[in-house]
């Protein structure tokens, strides 16, 4: 749901906001069904709030703050259990984030920066490449496609997350400065998130307008609110991805974003009346 990759009724591959909600299935002309929730998982009913508010969202073609901030704050303490509990059921996207952040710290290092570091991966043949295929091709380094649904979305929020800075093009790709790892890693970690949030809420019953300008405003709605928490996260962050070890750092990051999250959401219920 990036504002830098127009929604085209969700990617074939991996959809932000799937083809077939609020349609039908092109392999069998009706919904799919439901999906089966593990039993260790906690009954759907956790799911009810925070879908009945993002369904009025919806509605309102993404013009009700209150009940997207009702929907999100939900999402955190109701369908994740907390933001501890939240961040924790996101291990591929924080195994992801540490991948990655651990990339961009070698290239801002190495006399080589990125293309040095390529080398070191066994993606040699990548090292004379335009930048932006290097940064493509190592989503196989970063988000390893093991071939579970956590790990697609991994993926997917990486290379939107590339899209994105590419778009935007930091003069230090090559070695990137510690502002710019910042913001690449914030830009990861607000696409992934805001893709569990769609996923958690949305499945199985949204209906998308059928006004493509409402479906723009729907989306970037949310990403901004999602974008926003986040760069006041990495704001409040005061590491460098130096560390040998980036899991407590990143770890941190996820639980706070959610933490920021909740809270923002009950703000923007205050603000508008709620």
């Amino acid at each position: 749901m990036g504002t830098s990759t127009p929604f085209g009724g969700g990617k074939n591959n991996n959809p932000l906001i799937p083809s077939w909600i609020g349609g039908s299935s092109p392999a069998n002309g009706g919904q799919p069904p439901p999906p089966q929730l593990p039993p260790s998982q906690p009954p759907p009913t956790r799911y009810t709030g925070p879908r009945a508010r993002f369904t009025q969202f919806v509605k309102s073609g993404g013009d009700d703050r209150r009940a997207l901030g009702k929907a999100v704050s939900s999402f955190v303490s109701r369908t994740g259990g907390g933001s501890a509990t939240t961040s924790q059921r996101m291990a591929a996207e924080r195994s992801a984030a540490g991948n990655f952040a651990n990339v961009l710290s070698r290239a801002s290092e190495a006399p080589g920066g990125i293309r040095e570091v390529v080398r070191t991966l066994n993606f040699g043949s990548l090292a004379d490449r335009p930048i932006q295929d290097i940064y493509a091709a190592l989503v196989d380094h970063i988000c390893p496609p093991d071939g579970d649904l956590d790990d697609a979305h991994a993926r997917d929020a990486y290379l939107e997350a590339v899209n994105e800075v590419m778009q935007d093009q930091p003069p230090d790709l090559e070695k990137p400065s510690p502002e710019t790892i910042r913001d690449i890693i914030g830009k990861f970690i607000a696409n992934a998130v805001n893709q569990r949030i769609v996923t958690a809420i949305g499945i199985g019953i949204i209906s998308l307008p059928s006004d493509p300008e409402e479906i723009q405003a729907i989306q970037s709605g949310l990403h901004d609110f999602v974008r926003g928490c986040v760069a006041e996260t990495i704001e409040e962050f005061k590491g460098d991805f130096r560390e040998a070890d980036l899991r407590p750092e990143i770890d941190w990051i996820f639980e706070r974003a959610a933490e920021v999250l909740h809270d923002r959401g009950d703000e923007a219920v205050k603000e508008e009346g709620g």
